[in-house]
């Protein structure tokens, strides 16, 4: 007799044989029951988890010769022929293969005619996302509006490759990852019928394995079977298959909330001489930091942990307590960008092991917010050097007093005189208005009217209407007056109307010497001042007489 693999041998052939997807199983008997069969349906969903055989029993409950029933009998020629893929009225199409234009025309031909023997002829379409547009176009009238006796299952993997046109004349059923502890209970299942003796620990590790597919569960318990009888480890076995075992992900996480740096450098290499996938191992790491997570913030919910076994919660309580929120966090963060590192990467065990050292160093991080308070701290104990060039000393007072400011600010003063104190101000009310007004300078006019000159560049954006509205509120508030009337011109800030001598020449660079000065520098990025003034100095031998 003909050998016959785990996987064809315990496929469902009963809605209540399918593991793990009651939520489609249950609406498709109630359609029988009442009736209410669609002409089209769309199984969407990962590899394995059972959307061909559904369709294979669907057909077989509405074809089945003792009637239209929520489950097959699976005795008539209806159903045997159905299962063994052999009825002429349910057709198995590879959309892989039959994806062209003229496969669906001989298609639109072969609707026409009826069943042979069934109720219904059945066309079953699997990987249809493969079928060109040309393909789903040609189908679109026909699938919305087929004859009566026929009916349409599509199955995908990628349901987002279908056109929405194909997607809307469906019903769609979305099947799910298969949860861990229901594919152990399947597993063993078939060891028990079949004789097998298998560790609970490499079933177990074989379900974490299939990803949520009972097909590659079905399919990697039949290559532990092949070693069956033969004297190998559990361990050695799984290195065999290449599965990634609970023990070494639980290991690992371990020395990593330990911070034991060697134990980590010795699992990356273990894992690289074992031939595990690195990037398959960071999926496992991923998926620890997750369960972690729910423990650390208190999830009662016991259907976030179905892929956690009952002894392994209380080891993730353990874990959990010795680190927090926020530890998760980054682990979690790092784990990411190590996997993708690792899939690009030509060494990714190199990569594995320099991501697990530095998740041990985690704890040893600071936190960025506590760095930025220690800078702070150190800028205020900083003192401005002494230089030949004088800056303003209310500005530096002002800005030490930071606490004072906010109160002296509103009251009527010397436009011109406290204008680096308004500027100053505006610097965290308005940076963009304060750079523009980088370089300017007020003049009183009279009572209530102030030209500023500034910077060419910015005259013509700071004469916008809604621009010099802003500014002159802006100008009212810090200086507490009202129906003020500013007249912005562009040019030289020694200027408009008021005697304040030219500018000798070189000034120019004296000012760009000055800006340029570590000195000023420091101060300015220290204490947030400004230049207002520059004064040339007698150079004397007394270095005191220097300093103002």
């Amino acid at each position: 007799m003909t050998y016959l693999v785990l996987a064809r041998k315990w496929r469902p052939q009963l809605f209540s044989e399918v593991v793990g997807q009651p939520h489609v199983t249950k609406i498709l008997q109630n359609a029988i029951k009442t009736g209410r069969l669609a002409h089209a349906y769309l199984f969407s969903g990962p590899r394995g988890v059972g959307k061909t055989s559904v369709a294979r029993i669907l057909s077989k409950a509405i074809n089945c010769e003792k009637g239209v029933t929520p489950e097959p009998c699976n005795q008539c020629k209806n159903c045997l022929d159905i299962a063994a893929g052999k009825s002429p009225d349910v057709l198995e199409i590879d959309g892989a293969s039959n994806r062209g234009i003229d496969n669906i025309r001989n298609l639109q031909e072969s609707i026409a005619y009826k069943p042979i023997r069934s109720r219904y002829k059945i066309y079953i379409i699997d990987e249809v996302h493969m079928l060109t547009n040309e393909a789903f176009n040609a189908l679109l009238k026909t699938l919305e509006e087929p004859p009566s006796h026929v009916k349409f299952i599509f199955a995908t993997t990628d349901p987002h490759k279908l056109p929405p046109t194909v997607v809307s004349r469906c019903q769609r059923f979305e099947f799910r990852r298969i949860p861990v502890g229901l594919i152990v209970e399947h597993l063993n299942k078939i060891c028990r019928e079949e004789d097998f003796d298998i560790s609970p620990d490499i079933i177990n590790a074989i379900a974490r394995e299939a990803e949520g597919g009972m097909r590659d569960a079905e399919t990697l318990l039949e290559q532990v079977v092949s070693f069956h009888g033969e004297d190998i480890k559990p361990e050695e076995l799984l290195d065999l298959l290449g599965i990634v075992d609970r023990a070494t992900i639980m290991e690992t996480i371990k020395a990593v909330v330990n911070s034991d740096y060697l134990r980590c450098s010795e699992l990356a290499q273990r894992i690289y001489e074992r031939g595990i996938d690195c990037v398959k191992f960071f999926d496992r790491l991923l998926e620890i930091v997750q369960n972690l997570f729910l423990v650390t913030l208190g999830s009662s919910e016991t259907n976030r942990f179905s892929n956690v076994a009952s002894d392994e919660l209380e080891e993730f309580k353990n874990i959990a307590s010795k680190i927090n929120v926020e530890t998760l966090q980054l682990y979690y963060e790092i784990l990411l960008r190590g996997s993708e590192q690792a899939r690009r990467s030509a060494d990714p065990h190199f990569v594995l092991e320099a991501t697990l050292i530095k998740l041990a160093n985690v704890p040893n991080l600071i936190p960025i917010p506590e760095i930025l308070r220690e800078l702070q701290s150190f800028s205020k104990k900083r003192l401005p050097q002494t230089s030949g060039i004088c800056l303003n000393e209310r500005i530096k007072e002002e800005k030490v007093n930071r606490g004072n400011f906010i109160i002296e600010r509103k009251r009527k003063g010397d436009v011109v005189s406290d204008w680096p104190l308004f500027l100053e101000w505006l610097n965290e009310q308005d940076p963009l208005l304060r750079t523009q007004l980088e370089g300017s300078k007020p003049f009183k006019v009279e009572n209530n009217k102030y030209q500023i000159m500034v910077v060419p560049v910015y005259a013509e954006i700071l004469n916008l209407p809604e621009k010099i509205k802003h500014l002159r509120a802006m100008f009212e508030d810090f200086f507490n007056l009202s129906n003020v009337f500013l007249d912005v011109k562009a040019g030289s800030t020694n200027s408009a109307g008021q005697k304040n001598g030219s500018h000798k020449e070189g000034d120019g660079n004296i000012r760009q010497m000055a800006l340029n000065h570590p000195a000023v520098k420091d101060a300015i990025e220290i204490l947030g001042g400004h230049i207002v003034e520059i004064r040339r100095i007698k150079r004397t031998n007394n270095l005191e007489n220097n300093l103002e």
